[in-house]
Formats: structure tokens, C-alpha cells, sequence
């Protein structure tokens, strides 16, 4: 590089002869060539470039034509960015660029290029600038590299985003496992259906190449390009195409999946799903053509070339042979054409002429007329479509649609055709009054400067847009600040409503608003958007009185107040998410420790009664089955206090009476806190019925007195207490989601430590328990939170360090009285009655050979199925069967639904449903009919025998 530099041409320069440069020049261009980074000079005003090897290695096909040139001239692209360069560095300024973008022609196309640039002044000998040093690090391919990265990244978030939004919805229309290396492709039954293919050759494997001939052929190369990319880099893949139906129809489906590669980069398994966005598709496509219309339209001011436009369009869009707009008075028999399309250089006649008088009478109603064509015994023979256009309640003109053979009119179509109608014909009337307005204001123009130039005075001064119209919503004069806030010049704002720069989504509101002005009322805080000449729309807020047959209005830009608000509900949104997610994984690592725990005592168990049975010692069988079901119930215990915390427990929600459960168990209560607590009774006599669950009630009431006691270990008073209150509205507001009303309370007070705020806040979260490792789960407190919420009511904690807690249950209140009830005396499990028959329905196999075989030992006839499809065929058939028993969450047809189905054919047949959790069996009263029963998983088989019993007749 320095032999180039010795011999180029520098007397042509403004550098002059190289025995004539500065020794700072000369110094500078010795440093650049003994450095290794990219650098160069940029000398004088012109900045001229002396630049070294590696400068030369970034200025490609531009190098060596850039040697001695400016900076201005060698980079025309960068012109401006050279200059601020030269400008700031002979001001004695140095900049730095991280990660600078450039767009660059250095090998004849247009380049993107990202650089590390470090400027810095040089001086001569009196401290003036007189140059600049440049160095330069190109970062492209790494900057490059990381967005392909990241883009990556999203896809694949967002693919997984989507699934999980599907599968949340019952989007999915199918899933598929394609084994690359063997091509076998296999798939389930929705797939095959969605593909238009035998499902047992999917079941069995087929090649891709077959599968792939259902594809729209205009999708199948994009789709085999997104294969093959996704087959050679792994990872994530997704596409959206057309399938054909049975019918001949196509279906637009999502396709995603996920390549898994070997060690050597070769493509083993392609997993996926199916989404069904056909509706968004279809949706998207005609949002697309009403703004291509609507874009078409824009363009055009005269009426006909309005109507023209639409015709065309819409005729092609539809595939139809002609499309008219016709002025009609049907009931004289007369029309007028205005304007029509049709491919056909002599098409038919429109056929409005020839309507029966049936037909007319519809259109003269408002009333779109569609016909296949074929059948009328007046009127056109082959497909027809009408569309009424009415003003004032009269029919004024007809867009017509024809095609020579019969023709389906879809609903999409009728409906499309509708609004095409519409939007043509306001444009249309909008064109006349526009043209009407332009001709009034040439008549008015000189009466409205006269009018408005003190007024537009004012107006020039003021920050806030101002803006006059007449009662139609014409602007008739605009102040020019709006200019400023949308782009639009005067000239093109005035004539026009704001429904020409409205939002879509406004117009309605728009209109009512107009609507509210022309009849005189004021409108105030009013807010809509309008369009910016960029595209982009702009909130405003409105004042607006009418006056004098005008309106004059005052608005203000909110849009930087809305995009605030939208980042606030963002972060708020990002927030209430992390923090449910925190939830999540403490919840689960609860669980998992808890249930290792008593899956270690099962299993540990039933492996030593395994080794004694084995042995033939059956000294201590019974102490290790004690230990097994010891721990299977603490197990089950568990499961219900989760769904409890996640109200998802089945509660049999019944009238209560609170006093009479707290009295049953105060001699529980008592020996659970031993004899140096005082308990202390404080019922309300006239305490009104409370609305929940009795049993989950006694639990709650005992986990609180268990709580209690622990808080005091030194002794002290507990106090149960009961009464009535009313919330009101402002009261309820203190609880989250609690309706105003009548509520019984419970609260139960002690005098132990209490509880600082930190622990208050967290009190109901699973898990979370400030007592010693192995004293206590943390589910108590939120199981009484999940029960109490799912009866309708609240919880509430006051406490202070040092003097005690009070925690108060609020249970909503029943109206009307408690009868007394009778608890069952236990005995020995009932016997079947002689005949009596019972049909098990159960997918666990273990839990349905017990129920059978318990059923057996009790005498009764049983029959099994696996699920309601194996179940049918016993319901249907003629044999005996007095008792149904379902599990509710069964695979496919569920148990509630399965009982539907037992009920039409076999009346009044008594159902038993087995849960152990169901998603809308939460509370019974809502699931349950009469002669339907519950009882919850896990049971006890005297418990499942008193059941059966009492469901089924006495004699």
C-alpha cells in the first residue's frame, strides 16, 4: 500500500506533491500503514483519503478508484454521515460509533454493513485540526449472525405460542411424527380427515410424497422449500396452506412442527400439529380486498368511476359473469344503468326486468335476494344475486350479480356482495355532495374569508387545533395547527367529514356523535383517531357545540397520553405474569417433595409385604398394609387440599347450620388443644343458615384450631365466635371479587405470637408454612382459602405480633331454614339384593377390577366397559341394569355426558359419578340431577358400598 501511495498522483489533489506535505501529514500516513486495523485519513476540508491495506480490504471493488478522492465523492451513499464527520473533527470534536449502520454499494449492490467507527482529530503544529483519523472494525457478520439468532429465537417462541394458544382453544385439527430416515409419515384420525386421506394408511405410514398431494399445487413448492430448510438446520418449522376436502373445497391450515437432528446433522424425527385458520384466513383475504376497494375507491371523485371500479372488482373477486349497479323504481318498472362489468364483450341483460313480483316485493323491503337459478317461472335462468340499496325507506338502486348457469351463493359471498353495496354506494353519495360542495364553496368563498380572517388570527396562534363544520360534518375551515398534527394541507382537509380520516373502528361512534351535533346537543371528552398523511392515526379529544346551523370544535392530541397507558397495562400485564409463573414453580416443587414422600412409604411397603408373601411369613403383613394405606390416605388428603386451593374440589353445597357443626365438635376441638388452652364458645342464638360445603367446613374449622394452637405454646384462649353481617357495597369493595350481601361469619381468635405483616401476605400460598421442617405442609391455610372462595365467600387475617390472630371465615347466607339431619351408624357394608344389576364405567384398569370385584363380593351383578364407547352397547341393549357408575373425566364422550345418553334410553336410570376432579362437577348442585350422586376419589370400599345401597331401591 505504501508503493500506491509513493506513486499516485497527489500534485492533482488538494494535498499538492508529497515533498510538500506537513510532517504531521507525514506522520500520520507512516502510522496508518504500520498498523494492522483498518484506518484512514481524512485530510482537509474535503476530506481526501490516504488509508492503509486493511481500509483497502472493507472498500472492496471501490479500492484502489477511492485513493485520494473525498469522502464526499468516494461514498456517495454516506454523504451526509462523511460530512458530519469532516465538520466535527476540524472543530476539534473526536466520535465514536458502536455498532453503526451503513448502507454501502462497495461491490456494485446495495449492502447493509455494520462497523465499530472511532474518529479523532489530527493537529498541526499550531493545535489546529486539520484532518481526521478514522478506524474502523467491521462487526457485519457478527451482527448478522446474532439477528438470524434472535429471529430464530422469536419464531420459535412465537410457534410455540401459537401451539399452546390451539391447544387452549381445541384448535388442533390433527398431529403427525414423521420418521425421516425410513420417509415414514403417520398420523391420527383428524389429520387423515383434514388431508382427505384413509385414516388406516395414515395409522400405518404412507411416504411424505403422498401426503403432500393433498396441498393446494400453487402452496406445494413453498411448503417443500420450508421442509427442506427445516430437514437441513433443525429446529423449528412452520407453514400455511391449502388442503383439499372431500367435497372439493380447500381448508387453510398451520402447520407446525420441530426437527430433531443427530450428532452428524442429519434429520431423525419431524414431529407436529395441525391449526385450523381457515375463518382467519378467509378474514384476512377479505379485510384485504375491502381495503383494496377502499384504496381504489379513494382515488376516484366521480361518481360512475366509483360504481365501475366496484363492478370490476368485485365481479372478479367472485368469479361472476356480470356485476351491475342499476337506478331502479322496481314497482314502475323502470331502471337505469349506471354502471357494469362483465368479461363478456355482449353480456345479457342485468335480468331486474324480468324479477317475479315476489322477488321485487323482497328487494322493495331491504332485502337481499339470492337465487341458484334454475327454478323461477319468471326472472333470469341462471344464478342470480341482488343487493337493495334504500335511502329514506325506498328503494333508490340494486347492485346485481349474474351468472349464466346455476350458481351456489355461498353465506361469505351474500355477505361480501352486501357490504361491497354499501361502501360503493356512500362513496358514491359522498362524491355528489362532495362535488355539490365544491361548487357551493366557489359561490361562498369570498363571504368566508371576510367571515374568518380575524378568527384564522387567532386560530395561527393557538396550539390546539380549532375547526368549523356544518351540521353534516363538512370541514369548512380548519386552523393550521392541524396541518401540523396530521400532515394534511387545508386545501385537501376542507370539503370533507371526519369519516374520510376516521378509523374504521370509529365510525360508528363517529356517526352518533354527528348525529348528537346536528340534532344541538353538546359534545365534550369525545375521543377518536384520525389519519395521519404518513398512514398512521392520531388520538384526538373533542369539545364541539353546535351554533348557527355550524359546529365549531376544539381538539386535543392524546396520542402520546394513550401509548403511555398502553405501556402501563403492558408492564402491569408482564408483571401479574411473572408473578403467576413464580407461583407456578413454587406450587410444583411443592408437590413433588410432598408426594415422593408418601410414594416412598407405598412403595416401601408393598415391597416388604411383597418379600414376606414371598417368604411365607405373614407376621407384620398388617402393619406394613396399615403403613401403605396410611400413606395412600395422606396422599388423597393432599390431592384435596390442592384442588381446594385451586377451588376445583367437588363440594356438595348445601344449607348449613354453622352453631350446630361448631357444637358438635367442641369435645374435638378440646382434646385437640390439651388442657392448658381455654376454649371459649361465642355462637350468635339467632345465626342465620349459611350456603357451603359441611364437611369441608368441619376440615376448615379444625386445620384454624390446629393453627391456633401451634401459635400458642405457652398456653392461652382461643375463641370461636359466629354472627350475621351485611356488606354493603363500599364493604364488599374491601374483598377481592366478594358480592355485596348477607354473610355468616366464623372467626376464630387466639392470644399466641401472631403474625408480622411479610408472613399476613403470604398466608395463603401453597406450601408456604413458618413452622419446623416435617410439622406442617402449607396447604392448610390455602386449602381454606380455595374451599371458602368456591362457596362464594372470603377470608380475612388480623393479627398483630405478640397479641394474637383472628382469622374470619365469610360464608354466604341461605334464606331459609336448616332441617335437622341424621349422621348414618356405621355397620357392616350392604349386601345386593337378589338380580340386582350395575354397569362399571372406568379407563383405569386397576381402579375398575377393584370396583368390580368389590361389587362381586357384595352380591351384585356387574358388567365393565373401559369407556363410554364400550358402555353404549350395554345401555342400549335389553338386559337388566339398575345402576350406572362413571367416571366423570373419561377419554373422549365424558361420564355427565355418557349419563345424557343412558338417561333417554333407560328413564330414571340412578347414576353414580366417581372424581376425582372434573372441570365443571366443582360444585354438585350444578352437575347433578335427581337420582345422580357423587363420590370422590380415592374411597374407602365401605364407603363405595353404602353408596351403592342407598341409590338403589329398598324393595
Amino acid at each position: 500500500m505504501a508503493d500506491r501511495i509513493r506513486a499516485f498522483d497527489w500534485p492533482a489533489t488538494p494535498l499538492g506533491p508529497l515533498e510538500g506535505w506537513s510532517p504531521q501529514l507525514r506522520a500520520m500516513v507512516e502510522l496508518l500503514l504500520r498498523s494492522p486495523l483498518p484506518m484512514t485519513l481524512l485530510w482537509g476540508p474535503e476530506g481526501i483519503l490516504i488509508y492503509n491495506s486493511g481500509y483497502a480490504v472493507i472498500s472492496g471493488a471501490r479500492h484502489p478508484g477511492n485513493l485520494g478522492r473525498s469522502a464526499l465523492d468516494a461514498w456517495p451513499e454516506a454523504v451526509d454521515f462523511n460530512r458530519h464527520v469532516i465538520t466535527a473533527g476540524l472543530r476539534g470534536e473526536s466520535l465514536s460509533f458502536k455498532d453503526q449502520t451503513l448502507v454501502l454499494y462497495r461491490n456494485g449492490v446495495r449492502e447493509e454493513v455494520w462497523m465499530d467507527l472511532t474518529y479523532t482529530p489530527v493537529l498541526d503544529e499550531h493545535q489546529r485540526p486539520v484532518g481526521v483519523l478514522a478506524i474502523l472494525t467491521e462487526n457485519t457478520t457478527r451482527v448478522q449472525e446474532e439477528q438470524r439468532r434472535q429471529a430464530a429465537e422469536a419464531r420459535l417462541r412465537e410457534a410455540n405460542e401459537r401451539i399452546q394458544l390451539a391447544l387452549d382453544a381445541g384448535a388442533v385439527i390433527g398431529t403427525w411424527m414423521w420418521d425421516v430416515p425410513r420417509d415414514h409419515f403417520t398420523a391420527d384420525v383428524r389429520f387423515a380427515r383434514s388431508f382427505s386421506m384413509p385414516p388406516e394408511h395414515l395409522a400405518e405410514g404412507r411416504p411424505l410424497s403422498q401426503v403432500v398431494q393433498s396441498i393446494h399445487p400453487e402452496d406445494q413448492p413453498r411448503v417443500e422449500a420450508l421442509i427442506g430448510k427445516a430437514l437441513r438446520q433443525g429446529g423449528p418449522y412452520r407453514a400455511e396452506y391449502r388442503v383439499r376436502q372431500i367435497d372439493g373445497s380447500w381448508l387453510w391450515i398451520e402447520a407446525n412442527g420441530h426437527v430433531e437432528l443427530d450428532a452428524q446433522g442429519q434429520a431423525l424425527r419431524f414431529p407436529g400439529v395441525l391449526l385450523n385458520i381457515d375463518a382467519r384466513k378467509k378474514a384476512e383475504m377479505r379485510q384485504a380486498f375491502v381495503l383494496s376497494l377502499t384504496d381504489r375507491l379513494r382515488t376516484l371523485s366521480e361518481p360512475r368511476q366509483l360504481l365501475a371500479a366496484a363492478t370490476e372488482m368485485l365481479g372478479r373477486k367472485l368469479g361472476v359473469h356480470r356485476v351491475s349497479y342499476s337506478e331502479a323504481d322496481l314497482t314502475a318498472g323502470e331502471t337505469a344503468l349506471l354502471a357494469s362489468w362483465s368479461e363478456d364483450p355482449d353480456p345479457p341483460g342485468d335480468g331486474l326486468d324480468t324479477l317475479a313480483p315476489g322477488l321485487t316485493a323482497r328487494l322493495e323491503q331491504g332485502l337481499t335476494v339470492a337465487h341458484p337459478g334454475g327454478g323461477l317461472e319468471q326472472g333470469p335462468r341462471g344464478g342470480f344475486l341482488a343487493v337493495p340499496l334504500l335511502r329514506e325507506q325506498r328503494l333508490r338502486a340494486v347492485l346485481a350479480l349474474s351468472q349464466p348457469g346455476p350458481r351456489e351463493w355461498r353465506p361469505e359471498d351474500i355477505s361480501l356482495a352486501e357490504e361491497v353495496a354499501t361502501r360503493t354506494w356512500e362513496a358514491a353519495e359522498r362524491a355528489r355532495a362532495e362535488a355539490a360542495l365544491r361548487e357551493l364553496n366557489v359561490t361562498l368563498e369570498q363571504q368566508i374569508r371576510e367571515r374568518t380572517q380575524e378568527r384564522n388570527r387567532l386560530w395561527e396562534l393557538s396550539l390546539s387545533p380549532f375547526l368549523v363544520t356544518d351540521l353534516e360534518g363538512h370541514w369548512l375551515s380548519a386552523s393550521p395547527t392541524w396541518n401540523q398534527a396530521l400532515g394534511w394541507t387545508e386545501k385537501e382537509l376542507l370539503g370533507r367529514t371526519s369519516l374520510w380520516l376516521s378509523h374504521p373502528e370509529d365510525e360508528a361512534r363517529l356517526r352518533e356523535v354527528l348525529s348528537h351535533l346536528a340534532g344541538g346537543q353538546k359534545v365534550q371528552g369525545f375521543e377518536n383517531r384520525l389519519r395521519h398523511r404518513d398512514g398512521s392515526y392520531r388520538w384526538f379529544s373533542w369539545w364541539a357545540m353546535p351554533s348557527d346551523g355550524l359546529v365549531y370544535c376544539v381538539a386535543r392530541d392524546v396520542t402520546a397520553e394513550k401509548q403511555r397507558q398502553a405501556e402501563l397495562e403492558k408492564t402491569q400485564e408482564q408483571l401479574r405474569h411473572a408473578q403467576k409463573m413464580e407461583a407456578v414453580g413454587q406450587l410444583t416443587g411443592g408437590i413433588a417433595h410432598d408426594f415422593n414422600n408418601l410414594l416412598a412409604g407405598i412403595v416401601g411397603a408393598l415391597n416388604l409385604l411383597d418379600r414376606r408373601l414371598k417368604a411365607g411369613k405373614l407376621d407384620n403383613v398388617q402393619r406394613y398394609i396399615e403403613a401403605a394405606t396410611s400413606s395412600a390416605m395422606r396422599a388423597a388428603s393432599l390431592t384435596h387440599r390442592l384442588l381446594a386451593f385451586a377451588r376445583r374440589q367437588s363440594l356438595d353445597v348445601k344449607p348449613t347450620d354453622i352453631n350446630a357443626r361448631v357444637a358438635s365438635m367442641e369435645e374435638l376441638l378440646r382434646r385437640t388443644l390439651g388442657e392448658n388452652i381455654v376454649l371459649h364458645m361465642a355462637l350468635e342464638p339467632r345465626l342465620w343458615p349459611a350456603l357451603t360445603d359441611s364437611n369441608q367446613f368441619e376440615n376448615a374449622l379444625l386445620n384454624l384450631v390446629i393453627n391456633a394452637r401451634d401459635a400458642m405454646p405457652d398456653g392461652g384462649k382461643l375463641t370461636v365466635a359466629t354472627s350475621n353481617t351485611h356488606l354493603d357495597e363500599a364493604a364488599a369493595r374491601a374483598f377481592d371479587e366478594l358480592a355485596p350481601g348477607d354473610y355468616v361469619l366464623l372467626s376464630v381468635s387466639d392470644t399466641g405470637q401472631g403474625m408480622p405483616p411479610e408472613v399476613i401476605a403470604r398466608a395463603f400460598e401453597p406450601f408456604f408454612t413458618t413452622k419446623p421442617i416435617g410439622q406442617g405442609t402449607g396447604l392448610g391455610l390455602s386449602m381454606i382459602y380455595g374451599f371458602v372462595r368456591q362457596s362464594g365467600g372470603h377470608v380475612r387475617i388480623e393479627s398483630q405480633v405478640g397479641q394474637g390472630t383472628t382469622l374470619s371465615l365469610l360464608l354466604p347466607r341461605h334464606v331459609t331454614e336448616v332441617a335437622a339431619s341424621e349422621e348414618p351408624l356405621p355397620g357392616e357394608p350392604p349386601r345386593a339384593r337378589l338380580g340386582e344389576t350395575i354397569l362399571v364405567v372406568e379407563d383405569d384398569a386397576a381402579v375398575r377390577m377393584v370396583v368390580m370385584d368389590v361389587l362381586a363380593d357384595l352380591g351384585y351383578q356387574a358388567v365393565e366397559a373401559g369407556d363410554a364407547q364400550q358402555a353404549l352397547p350395554y345401555i342400549e341393549g335389553r338386559e337388566r341394569l339398575d345402576l350406572l357408575i362413571t367416571d366423570v373425566g373419561l377419554p373422549g364422550m365424558n361420564g355427565r355426558q355418557l349419563a345424557e345418553i343412558a338417561r333417554q334410553r333407560r328413564p330414571g336410570l340412578r347414576v353414580l359419578f366417581a372424581t376425582g376432579y372434573a372441570e365443571g362437577a366443582a360444585v354438585r348442585g350444578g352437575f347433578l340431577e335427581p337420582g345422580m350422586e357423587m363420590i370422590t376419589k380415592p374411597f374407602s370400599l365401605e364407603a363405595l358400598a353404602e353408596r351403592v345401597r342407598s341409590m338403589l331401591p329398598s324393595s
